[in-house]
């Protein structure tokens, strides 16, 4: 006798298969990524993340080229929430695609005295395991610096677990993430222009 799988989606939406289903839903996915790529899949499924990414359980590999392919396709697909308040709205990013790319730009502004930095800060940037950081703007009230490759840095990565866990972590960590090393970085260029 075979077990009945079940999926309860968040949106109340709720999926029964039995276990040859589960099986050949799960190959079939497999397959399609094999032959097609990971987006055409996501695309030609149109399954929701968590079911897709419960469906494969650990059967598919991803590597930083994967989580680069998928953060570019989020940002075409416009998943990637755009503005993010922190410390009670002291600060604010904004973040935007970058002329029709997959470059994730940003304006990270301290509204106490409206001082801003303005760069780049895209994951698995060039399928690598890292978050670069590039400022090319520091803006104050009065004056607009240009000062890209100064304080840039890069903060390693690793892959994650699934779609979901990416799409996830870009619209809830990856703001964290950004915002602490923009803070600091803001002391020094208000320090040093």
């Amino acid at each position: 006798m075979g077990f009945l799988v079940f999926f309860t989606i968040y949106c109340s939406m709720k999926f029964l298969i039995n276990e040859n289903q589960y099986g050949n839903l799960k190959n079939r996915l497999q397959k399609s990524i094999n032959d097609y790529g990971l987006i055409t899949t996501i695309e030609r499924y149109k399954l929701p993340f968590e079911v897709f990414d419960k469906i494969l359980d650990g059967g598919n590999n991803y590597d930083c080229d994967t989580m680069a392919d998928l953060v570019v396709y989020f940002l075409k697909m416009d998943m990637v929430k755009k503005r993010h308040y922190i410390n009670g709205g002291r600060f604010e990013i904004n973040l935007w695609r970058e002329s029709g790319s997959g470059i994730l730009a940003f304006n990270f502004k301290d509204n106490m005295n409206d001082d801003a930095l303005i760069g780049y800060a895209t994951p698995y940037y060039d399928s690598e395991c890292s978050l670069p950081i590039d400022y090319e703007n520091f803006v104050t009230e009065e004056e607009e610096f240009y000062v890209s490759g100064e304080n840039s840095s890069l903060i390693k990565l690793s892959p994650k677990k699934g779609v979901s866990e990416l799409l996830n972590w870009i619209n809830n960590d990856y703001p964290k993430i950004i915002s602490k090393r923009f803070i600091r970085d803001l002391e020094y260029f208000k320090n040093n222009y």
